[in-house]
């Protein structure tokens, strides 16, 4: 029984890495209605750069993780006034390229500074574990879990309480009627855009917490994992991002415990096609609305 609990443990981990990575995508996806391939390098950006302030240029760990959340905003913000604005969301396959180039570019122009090589990256604190009946926790893992539910709360409270919460609901329902009525469309999509890409950034400073190493193309295998959450959970739907990337983590944590780590990305695909095939939608996901 500790073993499977100690498998949970490490899943729901695992997990809240994809969905921390997933939140911003799905929350893009949703409400600009477009798939940044460009998104999951934010989350490599941004531990590169809590790397760089933090510890390389020892200004703290408190400045690191700020540059690092203050990178992703105004990546997103580039992205939008260099791509983004520039292209029709119906355009569905000119941004998926316009993007994935942008992915490219960051992840070699990080590759050409810091080197193409796993570096080791430097903890934001000294983490210890803690041996609840037989179970390991890290310090690290519990901090990681608790940031994932604390952004997903508040982002949900956020869209659902404030001004530009409503706005970006309303911009998501029936963008040319919200410009009808006054509402800032092009603003709304700034304001999500930097938002999706800060809590990516600040993902990655999370994540390399617990893993204390980082790639130039750690992305890659994120993208990966942040399509499929998406997909699962259904465009839009925040809290749904975070069941499915939590859910997500604890197969995989099953499938490499019982059937090997070879198992454990096509775990994930499985999980897709399966959902897709009951709920092309998601599980969370909602009638398309049309006019």
């Amino acid at each position: 029984m500790t073993h499977i609990v100690q498998i949970v443990v490490d899943g729901v981990a695992i997990g809240s890495t994809y969905a921390l990575v997933a939140l911003g995508f799905t929350l893009v996806f949703g409400v600009v209605g477009v798939l940044n391939v460009a998104h999951a390098d934010f989350y490599m950006l941004g531990a590169f750069v809590s790397l760089w302030v933090g510890t390389n240029a020892a200004l703290g760990t408190v400045v690191g993780v700020i540059a690092a959340v203050a990178a992703g905003a105004v990546g997103g913000l580039l992205i939008y006034l260099i791509v983004l604005r520039r292209l029709a969301q119906d355009q569905v396959m000119a941004v998926f390229i316009a993007t994935l180039g942008l992915s490219f570019f960051l992840q070699n122009f990080v590759a050409r500074i810091a080197g193409p090589d796993t570096v080791a990256a430097t903890p934001l604190f000294q983490s210890g574990f803690h041996d609840v009946g037989g179970v390991a926790i890290s310090d690290a893992q519990i901090v990681l879990v608790g940031a994932t539910g604390v952004l997903a709360v508040g982002l949900v409270k956020w869209i659902s309480l404030s001004d530009i919460g409503r706005s970006m609901r309303a911009v998501a329902e029936n963008g040319p009627l919200a410009r009808m009525v006054g509402i800032n469309v092009a603003a709304v999509l700034i304001v999500t855009i930097m938002v999706a890409s800060a809590i990516a950034a600040l993902g990655g400073v999370l994540v390399t917490n617990v893993s204390q190493t980082v790639s130039p193309f750690l992305s890659n295998e994120v993208a990966l994992k942040m399509f499929i959450v998406a997909m699962v959970a259904g465009a839009g739907s925040v809290g749904g991002a975070v069941i499915a990337g939590i859910g997500l983590g604890i197969v995989e944590s099953f499938a490499v415990a019982y059937l090997g780590s070879s198992w454990q990305h096509i775990a994930g695909f499985v999980i897709l096609v399966v959902v897709l095939m009951v709920r092309p939608r998601g599980l969370f996901g909602k009638v398309a609305r049309v006019g």
